[in-house]
């Protein structure tokens, strides 16, 4: 794959469902049986030059687990996390960051390791993003990051890049 396509490396984007079983051909799971194969996805990615990026949306203490199992060598083998938030609504990272206290996990900045995500509904609009962002304080966060956003056309993406940085920024809309 990365022969093939000009990208440095992967987001895990996990989410373990109790029900998963209700699928067809589901099957139950918990979050921990999957802490070798991200470890080893980690480290693999790591010896490749390449990134890995983990992207919670629950659970924290697994997310923070696999933070301390992929701090190896005195390295941090996640190079980030994108948090993710709800529905104009960007990701708790305060909650995240007191998950992480004290916790050895190779990072000195939490605030700045951590990009809060927010997902946006169809007919958002960037004053709305913008709003949400600077209500939430998020001044210090490495970045901001939004999802389900294909209603989204080119022509606004722009726009919806500005709304992001200028909420982290703390202004809030005119």
């Amino acid at each position: 794959i990365f022969a093939a396509y000009p990208i440095d490396g992967v987001d895990i984007d996990l989410e373990v469902y109790q029900s998963a079983f209700l699928c067809q051909g589901g099957f139950a799971a918990t979050y921990q049986e999957f802490t070798s194969t991200l470890t080893t996805l980690a480290g693999w990615l790591s010896g490749q030059g390449k990134l890995t990026t983990i992207a919670p949306f629950d659970t924290f203490d697994f997310w923070a687990s696999l933070l301390q199992a992929t701090f190896v060598g005195g390295t941090q083998q996640i190079a980030w996390v994108n948090l993710q938030g709800g529905n104009l609504s960007p990701a708790d990272d305060a909650g995240f960051i007191q998950q992480l206290k004290g916790l050895s996990i190779g990072v000195s900045n939490l605030d700045a390791f951590i990009s809060s995500g927010m997902q946006i509904s169809s007919g958002a609009t960037p004053d709305e993003v913008q709003a949400a962002y600077a209500q939430a304080g998020l001044s210090s966060a490495g970045g901001g990051w939004l999802w389900n956003f294909s209603s989204i056309t080119p022509s606004q993406s722009a726009a919806f890049a500005s709304a992001v940085a200028q909420g982290l920024a703390g202004v809030s809309p005119r």
